[in-house]
């Protein structure tokens, strides 16, 4: 099988130059071009109407965290990867093992991060959910 594209995940709330420079060297050794993408979703809380305001406060600062931290590994995945090599960004907020779901389709190989038991939430993929 040959390695075209390789899916560099990258977590919101993990350092990503490891998974960067690895994913930079597989694409150099194999010739391939890489996809980053990284995906956190905010905490969605029912409220009763008195604390709906306190709420609605709090799922707006938690997204606006959100893309501030996703706008900066963009940043770091453009650094980190040289333009000979970069394919696409995808920055998404949405719950990250659905967004590793609908990208993997893209790739070859995937270079990602597990964190173990905290695995599968709001703002890390389950890598479980990949291996079929």
């Amino acid at each position: 099988m040959e390695i075209r594209v390789i899916l560099a995940s990258l977590d919101v709330d993990l350092e990503s130059p490891r998974i960067l420079a690895c994913a930079v060297d597989l694409a150099t050794r194999l010739d391939a071009r890489i996809i980053g993408i990284a995906a956190a979703a905010p905490p969605v809380a029912a409220a009763g109407y008195v604390s709906a305001l306190a709420v609605a406060a709090g799922y707006t600062q938690a997204r606006m965290d959100i893309e501030a931290r996703l706008a900066t590994l963009r940043n770091e995945f453009h650094a980190a990867v040289p333009q000979s090599l970069m394919l696409e960004w995808h920055s998404l907020l949405e719950l990250p093992t659905a967004a590793l779901l609908g990208a993997c389709q893209q790739a070859d190989l995937i270079v990602t991060t597990t964190r173990g038991v905290d695995a599968g939430s709001l703002r890390s993929g389950a890598v479980g959910a990949l291996v079929v």
